[in-house]
């Protein structure tokens, strides 16, 4: 997001604008800062999420119990 700001005797905000949209997986988002931008504010590097997500796999473990008697 942008605000465009006028400062006087008095700061004023413009209405935010959208700067872009990224595609930031949420479980990013945790202590950490997502993204960075280059010193002169004009570049931004963005973590994105590049095609699907992976599938998680689910493994059963059928007769656990006679397994362990062993």
């Amino acid at each position: 997001m942008s605000v465009a700001l006028t400062a006087a005797d008095v700061v004023k905000a413009r209405r935010p604008t959208e700067l872009f949209r990224t595609q930031i997986p949420p479980n990013r988002q945790t202590l950490s800062t997502s993204y960075a931008a280059t010193s002169d504010g004009q570049r931004f590097l963005v973590p994105t999420a590049v095609g699907d997500p992976p599938e998680a796999a689910v493994t059963v473990i059928l007769n656990w119990a006679r397994a362990l008697q062993r």
